[in-house]
């Protein structure tokens, strides 16, 4: 008996693990619903304090996995009003540049809740939803996405953060196109692979965390008032954008 039962466990067995196999795949190849819960959301309140009119997020419809360099994705929100009032979205991708970056993108809002993009820089950006109810009320979706594979194009500055601080602070350079620092030959440590202009100097010090972010500090003699930043690597020079000592 013990003889005839073996093989029978084993077929059970392997029958119930191709079935969980099945069950993963078809989890991993699923394009992602993110239920409100697990979504960045937060209110804000321009002409009332009543919850009449403000907008919900049932469902956040996001790209299958990590984008390639220029491949589009397509985020979907899926929203409701309390009031039964029509809603209006608009969308910050993370990407985009701004001369000054002192100065805060103003997001066009549109009729539609679906949105295609492309980037063209790897990294991991925080594309953010914002729906809009008819008072004027706000809820938001944020979640991030990474986008993989290399490019050759020069590097761009997306924005400063902070942008405006006194002479020896931290800066941080949020961008693309950033280079891997590269070994020393012959000797120990890297050099740096991205240089940092201000005013058209090169910095000292300047390091770098990926491909995304750049540090710097101001100098501590800078003097108060606009300055331009910019930087450089093998593979060009990037835009110029301006920060301020106060």
């Amino acid at each position: 008996m013990n003889n005839q039962s073996s093989p029978n466990k084993i077929i059970i067995s392997i029958a119930v693990l191709a079935v969980a196999l099945v069950g993963v795949y078809f989890s991993m190849n699923k394009a992602p619903k993110i239920a409100p819960e697990n979504i960045t959301q937060t209110g804000t309140s321009t002409t009332s304090t009543s919850s009449v009119g403000k907008p919900t997020i049932t469902k956040l419809d996001l790209p299958s996995g990590p984008l390639n360099v220029d491949q589009q994705g397509t985020w979907t929100v899926f929203a409701s009003s309390t009031d039964g009032k029509a809603l209006t979205y608009s969308v910050v991708w993370g990407d985009e540049v701004v001369t000054d970056p002192t100065v805060a993108v103003n997001p066009v809002k549109i009729g539609t809740s679906t949105f295609s993009h492309s980037y063209s820089y790897p990294g991991v950006y925080t594309p953010t939803i914002t729906i809009y109810g008819s008072d004027g009320q706000s809820v938001y979706a944020s979640v991030g996405q990474r986008i993989l594979g290399e490019t050759k194009k020069a590097p761009i500055i997306y924005s400063l953060a902070p942008s405006s601080a006194e002479a020896g602070t931290l800066v941080t350079i949020n961008g693309g196109g950033f280079t891997a620092p590269k070994p020393i030959p012959n000797g120990p440590g890297n050099m740096p692979s991205n240089e940092v202009l201000l005013d058209g100097v090169g910095l000292a010090g300047v390091t770098a965390n990926g491909v995304n972010n750049l540090y710097f500090l101001i100098p501590s003699d800078a003097k108060v008032g606009k300055h331009t930043v910019q930087v450089k690597n093998s593979n060009g020079s990037s835009n110029v954008v301006k920060v301020v000592v106060k």
